[in-house]
């Protein structure tokens, strides 16, 4: 239990033990007078209710939920089974269940709720389908036994299943009056249903599924028959507007084949073998010259000229006749020569490194003698052998600058290389095949000894770890074995005077931990009566082991203690006390100290019409002496100052020391003015007992 509620039990308990006040006797005399009171023939002896004329012994029963013939038993169906309001007297039809009753509200039930002897029209399955329209799914149309929920949707325009709509091939999308379901091929298209007139489109307007020969494009080349555009529809070359081919058909549809096709006037037509129509002296009668062309159209180019057969000629450029593998339609081979004659070695044939490879040969790096297809492989991050294969050893994973072909022990850590400075990590950070003991965790706690741990061998031992009794420093803060501390209030004890001074003691408290005493006392009030003003804050020094309070009214406090030692551990104890109203106090005295008279003068100084002017005599600052009231009973006093006559200022009004301040004293030339001061004192003692005492100070200034 919190330190808190401990408080308020304690305070409750205080207050318990109020006596209990017994009733007053029952002075009624209990004679009853016997009387006819409703007039209906029988006297109130016998009649069970005097007030109801339609209540006698002779009475007959009547439907209102009364024993009318005072028989002592209200007839069954007059009572409310049901608590609807309704007996079955009154109609209600089924007394065991409250919706049931006549006027009620008819439901989807199965049941005759306003009992007027038949279901509701909403109730009942007209179409016998199953059905009832009140449901939920509801049917939707009664008058129909193929339309309910659950039922299949057909091709009838119906919400068959009473879902809320049509089936989607049921809806006619476009309009045209044809649904899918009837056999619409395209619901989006109003000029496509099975009634519609086929048109050359290429689509099949009529939902019939086939296309008529004469829109079906059979070639595959655009055109169709129906359109007058192809005039064979087997031959993709043959349509409306194709360029002439030469090859014995009408192509472009203008009925008549091969038509101007002999380009350069020689006679021959491409169909006929001329194999260039732009140049008159090619075509097949023409004779074979050295000219890199196939003049003859034998598909042979210079026959007759090429010395060594590899199918180029030097008219033709190929810049070495007698070496087959280069011509000008050779392939560049990686052999340091101009294969293809174009004039130029390709860089990739040349060795710039000097290492005998070139990098058609595979060299990677031409610009690196050590790196070439055979290189050994060095130490030093690269593909040396060309073989596009960096080795693993060599790859610096952890980006430290080492790799493990120079030694790095792990290269996924970073922090981890030969030289390295060792971290409190666990790892072998300098590579040196050591860890050292301050970085092991021996006890696998998670901690180890560069880290904190204070007992690499005790897993209880870490920091921030839960102190417990095992004679170990577990949390490691230097110190063993803490036990909470332990709060004791040895005073107040007993009933105390309201007004007098009150001793919070706790300096019995102390910490069995012999390593670390209590650091930190705190006091609280708890508790104390309604009308009283006392807080926490009125206790002297809520943080000293010996501390006061004043209670301000009488009654109940509560007061506790909390001791935290050094660690934070915290102990906890608890007073009750009772403060009485003092017996025999005595009033306080009131002793504003003697009257005063004090003088001043001021210079007079004509005006220009011949009068005296004088100014006020300069404030006057004097103390207010109120030291000598005392109270018998040794109650502390506040007091209040107030001034009665004069014009001034006090400066604390609550002290019984003060300073008044007099002003505006005035006077007149050759003649003293005096001026006359009344300050009332009022001193009140801790009961609230008053006294009052007034001094008079003259102030009496001259004009001169």
């Amino acid at each position: 239990m919190d330190l808190r509620r401990r408080l308020l039990v304690l305070f409750v308990v205080a207050l318990l033990g109020c006596p209990t006040v017994a009733p007053p006797p029952d002075d009624d005399d209990d004679t009853t007078e016997v009387t006819d009171a409703d007039q209906d023939g029988s006297d109130s002896s016998v009649d069970c209710d005097d007030d109801d004329p339609n209540t006698h012994p002779e009475a007959v029963e009547i439907c209102d939920g009364l024993d009318n013939d005072c028989d002592g038993d209200v007839p069954a169906d007059e009572i409310d089974g049901d608590g609807d309001t309704h007996p079955l007297c009154a109609g209600d039809c089924d007394d065991d269940d409250p919706g049931v009753f006549p006027g009620a509200v008819e439901t989807c039930n199965g049941l005759d709720d306003n009992c007027d002897g038949e279901l509701a029209s909403f109730e009942l399955d007209g179409d016998l389908d199953g059905s009832i329209p009140c449901a939920d799914p509801g049917d939707c149309d009664d008058d129909n036994p193929n339309v309910h929920p659950g039922a299949e949707d057909i091709c009838d325009g119906l919400d068959t299943d009473c879902d809320g709509e049509l089936g989607p091939t049921e809806i006619d999308g476009d309009g045209d009056g044809i649904s899918p379901c009837e056999g619409d091929c395209d619901d989006d298209d109003p000029s496509r249903h099975p009634d519609a007139g086929e048109l050359c489109n290429e689509i099949d307007d009529d939902c019939d599924g086939t296309l008529p020969a004469v829109e079906s494009d059979l070639d595959g080349d655009g055109y169709l028959i129906c359109t007058g555009d192809d005039c064979d529809d087997n031959n993709p070359t043959v349509f409306l507007g194709n360029p002439e081919l030469c090859d014995g058909l009408d192509n472009n549809c203008n009925g008549t084949a091969d038509e101007g096709l002999d380009a350069d006037g020689d006679g021959y037509k491409p169909c006929d073998g001329d194999c260039d129509e732009t140049d008159p002296a090619i075509n097949p009668s023409a004779a074979e010259i050295c000219d890199g062309l196939d003049n003859d159209c034998d598909s042979g180019i210079d026959e007759g000229f090429d010395n060594d057969g590899d199918g180029w000629t030097g008219c033709a450029g190929d810049c070495e006749d007698l070496v087959f593998e280069v011509n000008p339609g050779a392939t560049e081979i990686c052999d340091t020569y101009d294969t293809d004659c174009d004039g130029t070695i390709p860089t990739d044939e040349e060795d710039d490194d000097g290492d005998g490879v070139a990098v058609c040969d595979g060299d990677c790096d031409d610009d690196d003698g050590l790196r070439f297809p055979g290189s050994d492989e060095l130490c030093d991050g690269l593909d040396n052998d060309c073989d596009d294969v960096v080795p693993a050893d060599e790859v610096d994973e952890d980006v430290d600058g080492f790799f493990l072909c120079d030694d790095d022990c792990d290269d996924a850590e970073p922090l981890v290389w030969p030289g390295a400075t060792e971290q409190c990590d666990g790892l072998d950070n300098d590579c040196d095949g050591l860890v050292p003991l301050d970085e092991v965790d021996q006890d696998n706690d998670g901690w180890m000894i560069c880290a904190g741990d204070c007992g690499d061998l005790n897993d209880t031992a870490y920091p921030g770890a839960p102190e417990i009794i095992d004679g170990a420093d577990n949390n490691c803060d230097g110190f063993f074995d803490n036990y909470p501390p332990v709060a004791d209030v040895t005073e107040p004890v007993g009933t105390v005077e309201i007004c007098s001074e009150l001793t919070l003691d706790g300096s019995d408290s102390y910490s069995p931990d012999p390593f670390g005493g209590i650091v930190a006392w705190d006091w609280i009030l708890g508790g104390a009566p309604a009308d009283s003003l006392l807080t926490t804050a009125d206790i002297d020094d809520p943080t000293a082991e010996i501390t006061t309070v004043i209670p301000d009214v009488p009654g109940w406090y509560a007061f506790g203690l909390e001791v935290t030692d050094h660690i934070g551990a915290i102990g906890s104890d608890t007073v009750v006390v009772q403060a009485l109203y003092p017996e025999g106090n005595v009033d306080p005295v009131a002793d504003a100290g003697p009257d005063l008279v004090f003088t001043d003068s001021v210079t007079c100084t004509l005006d220009p019409y011949g009068n005296y002017v004088c100014a006020n005599c300069p404030n006057l600052g004097i103390a207010l002496d109120g030291s000598g009231s005392y109270d018998d009973d040794g109650d502390a006093l506040s007091a209040v100052w107030t001034l009665l006559s004069g014009t001034g200022t006090i400066a604390d009004s609550t002290a019984l020391n003060t300073t008044l301040t007099m002003t505006n004293a005035s006077t007149i030339h050759g003649a003293t003015v005096t001026h006359t001061f009344q300050a009332f004192l009022v001193v009140t003692d801790c009961p609230d007992n008053v006294d009052s005492d007034t001094v008079v100070i003259s102030y009496q200034c001259t004009g001169i």
